[in-house]
């Protein structure tokens, strides 16, 4: 994430690259050379870019036609962590319901209940026999490789 240049060379610094460096520079010694930050550190937290401007900003006159408007782009890390909380969330709000019709001692009292109860039942334990990998790979085919993919299963 830290690039450091020596005689021109890029060179990725690690943590003890990082230590050299603040305790030459703490010191008062000369430094290897200067340090920036990597080209993927963007990419991994995110950036702000030039894109063109949208529709709607242009109709309620908050950009120009065909100009660019600089704004976020979000890096590969937090995509990722939107995409775990967004299948949590979704995963949550069908769990709820389920929850409910796999309770044996609710279902138990309504009439049909026993059979929703072991159908219910059944499905869950077929569900979670089939390994996390298979699922990914079976919504990466029925969707696409993706986000949506990945919040899926």
């Amino acid at each position: 994430m830290i690039t450091m240049s020596v005689r021109g060379n890029d060179k990725i610094c690690a943590w003890s690259c990082m230590a050299t460096y603040i305790g030459d520079k703490l010191a008062g010694r000369p430094v290897l050379g200067p340090i920036r930050e990597s080209d993927n550190l963007l990419q991994i937290f995110g950036q702000m870019k030039q894109i063109p401007a949208y529709k709607w900003l242009v109709s309620l006159g908050l950009a120009a036609k065909g100009g660019n408007i600089r704004t976020f782009v979000a890096g590969s890390m937090l995509q990722t962590i939107a995409m775990g909380l967004m299948a949590t969330l979704f995963s949550t709000i069908l769990a709820i319901p389920v929850s409910f019709l796999a309770a044996h001692n609710i279902m138990s009292r309504v009439r049909g209940g026993m059979v929703v109860y072991y159908v219910t039942r059944t499905i869950l334990n077929v569900v979670r026999a089939v390994d996390t990998i298979v699922w990914g790979l079976i919504v990466i085919v029925w969707v696409g490789l993706g986000s949506f993919a990945g919040l899926l299963p």
